[in-house]
């Protein structure tokens, strides 16, 4: 056949202006009619029977195109994949401040934070209240040899008990809370307090 005059997909009867190696509308490889042409000026009957038999070893259109665009895929995730993917799994530590809180007053009932033993503390802003707790009293303990034995509670600075984000009923989440309070991290300051004397005042 004239490629230049045009032909016909022999699978799904398309025309196209010249000869490429797959038909773009049903996709199916046309590298067998290369060949042919050359070899053959009676026609395009015996063409779909060539086609059979090589149409197993041909990939397809469509299968070209999903190689390509998977091909893609895995560009982009070389090229953005290191960080992209590890960084919301490898969130970094952020500085808070501990301090303790003491009993205060005739009676012992109020509490007051203890001058001269607030220290920073490096955590997970994802951290929930128990959690941050453990690290509270582990730092105290580190730097302050003299420390009671417990057990502790971890309070805010007005001497409530951190359970809750203030405000709402949302389980305590230090990230929440920097939200809520709209302060950086290295001014947020927690205390810790022996659990007998947070209860005495209650």
């Amino acid at each position: 056949m004239d490629c230049d005059r045009g032909m016909f997909c022999p699978f799904c009867g398309k025309h196209m202006s010249s000869l490429t190696r797959f038909c773009f509308t049903c996709g199916r490889c046309l590298e067998f009619l290369k060949d042919a042409n050359q070899t053959e000026t009676q026609g395009t009957s015996r063409q779909p029977d060539s086609a059979k038999q090589t149409e197993q070893p041909c990939p397809s259109y469509k299968q070209f195109m999903e190689y390509r665009s998977s091909k893609s895929k895995e560009r982009q995730s070389f090229n953005y994949g290191p960080k992209g993917r590890s960084r919301p799994k490898e969130r970094k530590n952020v500085q808070i401040n501990v301090g303790l809180m003491g009993p205060h007053g005739t009676d012992g009932t109020d509490l007051k934070p203890l001058r001269g033993k607030t220290l920073p503390l490096f955590t997970d802003p994802e951290i929930a209240a128990p959690d941050l707790l453990k690290q509270a009293v582990q730092k105290m303990r580190t730097f302050n040899k003299n420390m009671h034995e417990g057990p502790y509670v971890l309070l805010y600075p007005d001497c409530s008990e951190v359970v809750h984000v203030p405000g709402s009923e949302r389980p305590f989440k230090l990230a929440e809370y920097k939200k809520e309070i709209g302060k950086a991290y290295s001014r947020i300051t927690f205390f810790i307090c022996l659990e007998k004397h947070f209860k005495r005042g209650f």
